[in-house]
């Protein structure tokens, strides 16, 4: 009798312990769900909460956010915009080389032509492997990069960067180009880190993705920039903006 006792109880607690779990797991889904909506529905305003709440970063169902992702972004993309110069830079001197090594009859020297032209090749190698690297890592952040900018949206000054130049009358030529077959407007040439920059002002986020909608038509890697900590302490020389700090 007391052993059917016991096992009647233990089988009670057995019954509560597991109802606990089934309660615990269905509160913890729900909670999810309610996290997965706010997510999906209120992507601005959640990752802004979990921002000032003090998280770095976070995941919950594979959808993710990151404090600071924004900055990281645009320094991926200037990295970008860098190499790219670099490589036009690096594909003039292989033609001056190539012409070098037609004209002359001296051994010695094109034998040194020839081993600059392989180092020249293993850079481009690499080169393109850095891009593609860069490239993957900016179109898989793009979405939450979009987000963090509307979260943080403190500021009322964006502007869309319509492309990175080595010169002053490159960049001028690239603002007469999206003025004349683009419909925008009012380009600034802004001088930074040693490149000039095009850039089209915004009043709002909403505005400024408008008009890179209109400049990726021409160039893919065109992205939005917010103006008041991207170019800070600027001053205006003779036909652009130079930033004196970041």
């Amino acid at each position: 009798m007391d052993n059917e006792k016991t096992e009647n109880k233990a089988s009670f607690f057995s019954n509560i312990v597991a109802i606990g779990k089934d309660l615990a797991a269905l509160l913890r889904d729900f909670a999810l769900l309610i996290i997965f909506l706010a997510l999906l529905l209120f992507p601005e305003t959640f990752n802004d909460i979990m921002i000032k709440a003090g998280f770095e970063e976070g995941s919950i169902i594979g959808m993710k956010w990151k404090k600071g992702i924004a900055k990281s972004d645009i320094a991926l993309k200037e990295a970008q915009a860098t190499i790219g110069i670099m490589q036009k830079q690096l594909d003039s001197v292989s033609k001056v080389l190539n012409e070098a090594k037609k004209t002359t009859n001296n051994p010695d020297l094109k034998k040194k032509i020839e081993n600059v032209q392989l180092k020249n090749f293993e850079i481009e190698k690499q080169t393109e492997l850095i891009q593609k690297s860069v490239k993957k890592t900016i179109s898989s952040n793009a979405v939450l990069v979009e987000n963090a900018q509307k979260a943080v949206n403190t500021t009322n000054s964006w502007g869309v960067l319509l492309g990175t130049d080595a010169t002053l009358k490159l960049a001028q030529n690239e603002c007469r180009i999206y003025s004349s077959k683009y419909g925008i407007q009012n380009a600034v040439i802004y001088y930074r880190q040693g490149f000039y920059l095009s850039i089209v002002l915004a009043g709002d986020r909403d505005t400024a993705g408008e008009l890179l909608s209109k400049a990726k038509r021409r160039r893919s890697d065109s992205y939005i920039v917010p103006m008041t900590t991207w170019c800070q302490n600027s001053v205006q020389r003779d036909g652009y903006i130079e930033c004196l700090g970041k």
